[in-house]
């Protein structure tokens, strides 16, 4: 049934809570929540005792960053049915995206439904948000103790560790290991944690491990052909990646075409690409794309020419509200650390959603950049079918895949990167360093990542400035050059990927 025939159908049944789910439902699915939200009021005003119309609204009120309205549609859902361990979950993690406490609602949640994993590693976050760090850490592990075969959570421990400064971010997988010490997907995740920090000899180590206890596993092949790849084994990377089969998926993708580039082959790593950019992970392929189309001297370089999608903004925040902006940041980088697969160097970065939180410096910001990117989007040219940026649909609801603060001091800085999972990327200062020597602290876009030794030169160096927003296509590669002294501190985001040639719904 379409978002029409259900808006229809709850127009003709004004009471029909089943009705008004489905209708809930689907315009979640769609990004169409400004449609049923009226519905939804209404239904809530004419039956306020029902709690399936309070939690559709709370949930539509979510999809709409009305995280005020959602907190209070789902406490009374709550309220109404305080035995009901999803409403309660639910509750718990949009209090804690909006950055209010809620600890305690995870501890209600978790004692309602104690066999949801999910609600365990929400109150981690909390704990963490609420500066109990090493709390959540020993509660975690204890889990992980009790269930050590949970591999999603010892991810989370790991990049929790990290974040905190714990300087054993594999201490649960190792304790799992003396349980398990034939656990396979044990050590993948270990080795999988140590490539993302960059602790490839650790890897290999733990790959060693792995192949004296299990033997030679195929699984690790391709972890192994990178690893000594990014170490500059140039000579053993060659010759394991020759022993690899095909790429199976978009990862394995991205670690031939790193290879065949710093080998000096664009050619080929161009045919590495090629079978990727039209389905799913493209995303982690285009950037790869650009540079190899632009060492052949490929049409296609310019066909896709990223350049001309980067954009400066003045936001239009007054000194006033800038500092204001920075006295909230730094009180939540008290709080923060580096994650193992994050570009920040010599800074830390904000855990969650940023611009999910009702902090009135939040909200403020988050109004100016919805209307700064709508503005964008609006002055993109015609749509392409298969242009990474122009191919996705101009409707809908603009919405952020991501949304951090980094702090950035002496010598700070970030490695090149890009944002697989984004569409439109960005960069906001909010404060800089006064006196930085010429190109010191600078963003510098569409250049080769460093580490493949391309000497490809970037194709648009920005000065930081304070209240400038930088958006640009989430496929172009993108570094911070160090500053000698002082604080930066910026806010970036991610506008999340709209399905491609995806029509509304009727």
């Amino acid at each position: 049934m379409t978002l029409t025939d259900l808006l229809a159908q709850c127009r003709s049944r004004p009471d029909d809570g089943d009705c008004h789910g489905e209708l809930a439902r689907e315009a979640l699915a769609i990004g169409e929540e400004l449609q049923a939200l009226p519905l939804l009021h209404a239904l809530v005003e004419r039956r306020p005792a029902d709690p399936r119309g309070w939690h559709w609204l709370g949930l539509l009120c979510r999809g709409l960053d009305r995280r005020r309205e959602a907190i209070v549609a789902l406490g009374r859902a709550h309220e109404l049915t305080p035995n009901n361990g999803s409403i309660a979950h639910g509750l718990a993690h949009v209090m804690l995206e909006a950055g209010e406490e809620s600890v305690a609602a995870f501890e209600r949640a978790i004692a309602l439904t104690p066999g949801n994993p999910a609600i365990r590693l929400g109150l981690a976050s909390a704990r963490v948000a609420a500066g109990h760090g090493a709390l959540a850490r020993s509660e975690l592990a204890d889990t992980l103790a009790a269930n050590p075969g949970w591999i999603e959570g010892h991810r989370h421990y790991a990049q929790l560790a990290a974040l905190t400064g714990d300087p054993a971010p594999l201490a649960t997988i190792e304790a799992a290991l003396v349980q398990f010490p034939d656990g396979g997907q044990l050590y993948l995740a270990a080795i999988d944690l140590l490539i993302d920090g960059d602790l490839h000899d650790a890897a290999l180590a733990m790959m060693a491990r792995a192949r004296a206890r299990l033997g030679d596993d195929a699984a690790l092949d391709w972890p192994q052909a990178a690893a000594l790849d990014e170490l500059g084994e140039s000579v053993a990377a060659k010759s394991a990646f020759d022993r690899l089969e095909l790429p199976g998926d978009p990862a394995q993708a991205v670690r031939l075409v790193r290879h065949l580039l710093r080998r000096g082959e664009p050619g080929a790593a161009v045919l590495a690409i090629e079978p990727w950019l039209a389905g799913d992970g493209a995303g982690a392929l285009w950037p790869y794309a650009s540079i190899a189309w632009r060492m052949l001297g490929d049409p296609r370089a310019q066909w896709l020419d990223q350049d001309r999608f980067i954009a400066e903004i003045d936001l239009g925040l007054t000194p006033a509200e800038l500092a204001e902006l920075a006295a909230l940041l730094r009180s939540l980088h008290q709080r923060s650390g580096r994650f193992l697969n994050q570009s920040v160097r010599a800074g830390t970065q904000t855990d969650g959603l940023l611009l999910a939180r009702i902090d009135p410096p939040i909200e403020r910001l988050r109004h100016k950049l919805r209307a700064a990117i709508a503005d964008y989007v609006a002055a993109l040219p015609p749509p392409d079918a298969g242009h990474p940026l122009l191919m996705a649909r101009r409707h809908g609801r603009l919405r952020f895949a991501g949304s951090w603060s980094v702090r950035l001091t002496d010598r700070g800085y970030h490695s090149a990167h890009h944002h697989p999972q984004g569409w439109i990327s960005s960069a906001f200062y909010v404060t800089v360093p006064e006196g930085m020597a010429a190109g010191a602290g600078w963003l510098e876009l569409g250049g080769g990542p460093p580490d493949l030794r391309l000497d490809l030169p970037p194709t648009r160096r920005i000065a930081p400035i304070a209240g400038k927003l930088v958006l640009f296509p989430s496929t172009v590669w993108h570094l911070t050059t160090p500053f000698e002294a002082g604080e930066r501190i910026s806010v970036a985001f991610d506008v999340a990927q709209p399905s491609p040639n995806i029509l509304p719904r009727a």
